[in-house]
């Protein structure tokens, strides 16, 4: 069957080919450059031939998306992609659409979404299209345990709960393996008393993540029951991190400075009042909701990540320096993919906080846990933050603060 009505026909036989796909503009120093995928010939049944592609032209206009030709000013008719609109006034926002046309010459005026971007004479994050690497540079004193650079993804714009005009960044990799929360000794309740307390807005992540504290200076309680990840509170003594510097002091203040407040939506244990609570953070881990794996109990912790779609978008493997700081390397390594925190608690069970197992998965572990767990942070920066003009030779572009 064919894909679309005909539109730029006037008879039953013009059909036309169906729109671009995977259509990005990127900007640079006045230019922008836009790439996009070809779609295919048309058929009927998958046998007889009825559209044929022949090219595309690309249009721009400085208000919005072209509507059809003619709307704005040709850019390139039979344009190749990747295409570079060169010699472009910086600061000035650019709208562009891409029409696909047969060999008859009939085109597709139902086009898509468009594309669209602002050249500057320095790029920023918010002109990088959702995937994009990002690398920002680690202090000194704490690559030995981090490793020169973070790669961070982009993995939203201007999602809807977060900061207005920022960019939503994840960790690509998992950058150390360490316990959600320990176990409680004179918690009231008996599972978090042996298996440590899911409820994050409590727990030594939540803390830890958002500390600027120099080495084991991070923790203190918050809540009368509340314990350290100390060797004798977390599972088997394995990657207590109450000695730890603070998570944030870890990745300097150049970076620290351009996160953002967030305030996040985190599920309620029956046991800590129910319902939904918010919690403000500069880096936090994803909920169920908004890396695609459901609302736990049918609460929405947030809404959907742009970046994540399926399974393989959610995994993610451990760096060589997670690997080799981690006290225990069973079911770890550079080449297995890890598990790694949610902040949703498992409805029903007070100590049992969800992850993404090595699949891409929904599954849970204690929260004492410190391994096999990695940790996976996200976080929110301004559109406006710079990055370097050119790529990396990995696709990354450098954070310039």
């Amino acid at each position: 069957m064919i894909s679309r009505l005909g539109a730029g026909g006037s008879s039953g036989a013009n059909f036309p080919v169906g729109p671009v796909t995977n259509f990005y503009a990127v900007a640079g120093n006045a230019q922008v450059e836009l790439s996009w995928t070809n779609p295919g010939d048309e058929y009927i049944g998958n046998q007889i031939l009825v559209a044929e592609f022949g090219r595309v032209d690309l249009w721009c206009n400085e208000d919005h998306v072209p509507e059809r030709p003619g709307d704005g000013y040709l850019v390139e008719p039979d344009a190749q992609s990747p295409f570079m609109h060169i010699d472009v006034e910086n600061d000035v926002g650019l709208f562009y659409q891409a029409f696909t046309y047969t060999t008859k010459g009939v085109v597709n005026l139902d086009a898509g979404p468009g594309a669209s971007a602002t050249p500057r004479n320095q790029l920023v994050v918010g002109d990088l299209p959702v995937g994009t690497l990002i690398r920002a540079r680690i202090p000194d004193s704490y690559q030995s345990r981090l490793g020169d650079n973070i790669l961070w993804i982009k993995a939203d714009a201007n999602h809807p709960g977060y900061p207005e005009n920022s960019t939503t960044i994840v960790n690509k990799d998992c950058l150390l393996f360490v316990s959600f929360d320990v176990k409680e000794p004179s918690n009231s309740d008996t599972n978090r008393r042996g298996f440590g307390n899911n409820r994050f807005s409590v727990s030594n992540l939540y803390q830890w993540s958002n500390s600027t504290a120099e080495p084991g200076r991070w923790y203190s309680k918050q809540h009368s029951a509340d314990e350290p990840p100390s060797n004798a509170n977390v599972f088997n003594g394995i990657n207590d991190s109450d000695t730890w510097p603070g998570f944030l002091k870890m990745l300097g203040t150049d970076f620290t400075d351009i996160l953002l407040d967030t305030s996040v939506v985190t599920a309620r244990a029956d046991i800590d009042g129910g319902g939904t609570e918010t919690v403000v953070c500069k880096l936090f881990p994803a909920s169920t909701t908004e890396i695609g794996l459901g609302n736990e109990n049918n609460v929405p912790e947030g809404s959907l990540i742009a970046f994540f779609s399926d399974n393989i978008s959610r995994i993610a493997y451990p760096t060589d320096k997670a690997v080799s700081a981690s006290e225990s390397k069973e079911e770890i390594g550079v080449s297995t993919a890890c598990r790694y925190w949610l902040r949703t608690g498992r409805y029903g069970y007070t100590m049992h906080a969800r992850i993404v197992d090595n699949l891409g998965a929904l599954a849970y572990y204690s929260a004492w846990y410190g391994a096999p767990m990695g940790l996976r942070m996200f976080g929110n920066i301004p559109n406006a933050t710079l990055v370097s003009n050119q790529p990396n030779t990995d696709g990354s572009y450098n954070l310039i603060f």
